[in-house]
């Protein structure tokens, strides 16, 4: 057994009798091997519940803007969506037939009866969608 392996098992004793199996538990070392002490009780290096407390960090979503947006799209001709401005957007082909949607003349499969998130975008007009018949896209944007 590596001194690695040793690290990340223990063997405890329950009641002064040793426990049947052992239990495992990680613990962060230093390239020397030595455990580095973490937060929680009786550790430095981490927040107190006190300090947590008394400055809480405010969690909000990026993403405060959303909406939906359908595209009618004729056979083997690309469409660009409408321009909205967004973040990130994901594109559902309800049809059976395999699409592709255009993005800086970089061509991506949407295969049927399926979705693709697309991230980084900065407007939706910057895709465009192709099937092979004339049909309907669906769009869920965020931003």
């Amino acid at each position: 057994m590596s001194n690695l392996e040793m690290k990340l098992t223990q063997s405890v004793e329950v009641g002064g009798v040793p426990a049947k199996s052992p239990i495992p538990y990680v613990i962060a070392i230093d390239t020397d091997g030595n455990p580095i002490s973490g937060g929680g009780s009786g550790g430095g290096g981490g927040l107190t519940d006190a300090q947590l407390r008394a400055s809480p960090v405010p969690v909000v979503p990026s993403l405060a803007q959303s909406g939906n947006i359908e595209l009618a799209v004729t056979a083997n001709t690309p469409v660009a969506f409408g321009a909205q401005a967004i973040k990130q957007i994901t594109i559902a082909n309800v049809s059976n037939d395999l699409g592709w949607v255009i993005q800086g003349g970089k061509r991506f499969p949407l295969f049927p009866m399926a979705y693709f998130s697309f991230f980084g975008v900065t407007n939706a007009n910057q895709l465009q969608v192709e099937l092979p018949a004339d049909g309907t896209v669906y769009g869920h944007w965020e931003a």
